[in-house]
């Protein structure tokens, strides 16, 4: 019983504003995730890439997500670093190529500000993303590196998606077991504004940020 509705406008600067409200049309409570899924892939994706975020924690999932998983499962770390399953130390914060054959998700929260950059450094050129983050508290980190069997990939995906979201895990029963979901009384609506820049100083996005969180 939701209604959204979402507004874009494009602004000079290479900027892109998206204006979003959410309806409960019901007459009754409702539990919901709220979220959103930009995902990037080749050309633009390559192991040259890195993510930067606002200090936080990551946890990684309580199961594998693939055969293919290189993160261990059920940690709660301080980004960038978590444990592989063998052992090893693996930086979030830096793109591996294909050729890491992995499918793994993790979950990024207590951020101040809700803000990323997905910064190529080799083209000089990057994707950032500004939201309210006291709404979307959780920044889901998918990753394929070239490790998604089976349909609709078969193998052959390189990607990832980093997406501001309200709750986590990524279903509504397990959002609610963790008591991280939603809830809209009967009529209520509920308004959000995020950013999207187009990036080529990394460094000057970051303060911008950072001196307005």
């Amino acid at each position: 019983p939701f209604r959204i509705r979402k507004t874009l406008t494009l602004r000079q600067g290479c900027m892109l504003e998206i204006h979003e409200t959410v309806d409960n049309q019901s007459a009754e409570t409702m539990d919901c995730t709220w979220g959103h899924h930009p995902a990037f892939g080749t050309p633009f994706l390559d192991e040259t890439c890195r993510v930067v975020v606002a200090p936080c924690r990551v946890k990684t999932q309580e199961e594998y997500v693939s055969p293919n998983s290189r993160l261990e499962k059920g940690q709660d770390c301080e980004w960038p670093i978590v444990r592989g399953r063998k052992g090893e130390n693996i930086d979030l914060s830096r793109i591996p190529s294909k050729e890491a054959h992995s499918h793994d998700m993790a979950y990024l929260y207590g951020f101040r500000g809700g803000w990323y950059a997905l910064f190529n450094e080799r083209r000089k050129l990057g994707f950032g993303l500004s939201w309210d983050g006291e709404l979307f508290k959780y920044l889901w980190f998918w990753q394929v590196y070239g490790g998604w069997h089976g349909p609709p990939w078969h193998g052959a995906s390189y990607n990832i998606g980093l997406e501001p979201c309200s709750s986590y895990p990524s279903s509504l029963t397990q959002a609610i077991r963790s008591g991280s979901q939603l809830t809209f009384a009967p009529g209520e609506s509920v308004q959000t504004h995020l950013e999207v820049s187009v990036i080529s100083d990394l460094e000057e996005f970051i303060h911008r940020h950072r001196m307005a969180a």
